[in-house]
């Protein structure tokens, strides 16, 4: 069984070399933003799980009783299949089983938009992992500052084009064509010593 994350099939989709550079088990590298970012979310998940409130979340009172506490926490992993040979898995920011619903959060150097949340194939993907009917979005800068929330039911057609797009991803892997046909280091690869557009 070949298991997928949400990030191997986005860059799978935008740079199909990303996936031999997966298989060569190259590292990634990081930027200042990308830490600043996970540490905003520590935050925000501190905050939704009523464990640490922050006064610059004050307008955010949503609460979550699971939030991922760490890398890789089990509370918050899922592992969905698709068919004999693959599955998709992931870790949800937070979830509230109970109400069925489940939190996603962005945050960069603006809030994201309500029509971008609902452009990412993530939370939909998210969703195909229990019996979910509604998904809320936490977004801000990094710094905190600016905080919105949004709220969206879940539907069968968000889980639908959840897995047309998983299928795709499979496609490439199947086509077996991971050609480079850009000039330069692509924005999507972010693997050090990349030897396709390194």
């Amino acid at each position: 069984m070949i298991t997928l994350s949400y990030t191997t099939i986005n860059e799978l989709i935008n740079e199909p070399h990303t996936w031999l550079c997966k298989q060569m088990g190259l590292k990634r590298w990081t930027t200042t933003q990308m830490n600043e970012g996970k540490e905003a979310h520590r935050i925000i998940q501190q905050h939704l799980s009523g464990k640490q409130f922050d006064e610059r979340l004050a307008g955010i009172t949503v609460r979550f009783p699971i939030v991922e506490e760490g890398d890789r926490d089990e509370r918050t992993h899922f592992v969905v299949k698709i068919d004999d040979e693959y599955s998709v898995h992931g870790y949800l920011d937070a979830k509230d089983p109970e109400n069925k619903r489940l939190g996603e959060i962005k945050t960069s150097s603006t809030p994201w938009t309500l029509g971008k949340f609902y452009q990412l194939t993530q939370w939909k993907i998210y969703a195909l992992s229990g019996d979910y009917t509604e998904a809320v979005f936490i977004t801000g800068t990094r710094d905190l500052k600016r905080m919105a929330v949004y709220k969206t039911a879940i539907t069968e057609k968000h889980k639908q084009e959840a897995v047309a797009w998983i299928k795709k991803g499979i496609s490439i892997i199947e086509a077996g064509d991971f050609s480079y046909t850009g000039n330069g280091r692509s924005r999507w690869c972010n693997y050090i010593g990349c030897p396709f557009c390194g």
